[in-house]
């Protein structure tokens, strides 16, 4: 599930992966779905590199967001 949605963002965007800026604690990182409770939270350098960060006991979608 990660690398086929890492290789899909890779491609541009692409809505099933429903990228989005983040608010609040990480209001610097962008994130993306790898599955419904699988996020990657990556930020962006002003060089235009792309960090993705391995975040770990996150928990799940309801826990995240209240949903």
């Amino acid at each position: 599930m990660v690398s086929l949605a890492i290789e899909k963002f890779q491609k541009g965007e692409d809505e099933t992966l429903r990228i989005h800026k983040l608010k609040g604690t990480f209001k610097n990182f962008w994130s993306f779905d790898a599955d419904y409770d699988l996020k990657i939270i990556y930020s962006v350098n002003k060089d235009g590199s792309i960090v993705i960060h391995i975040l770990n006991n996150l928990g799940t979608h309801s826990e995240l967001y209240g949903k």
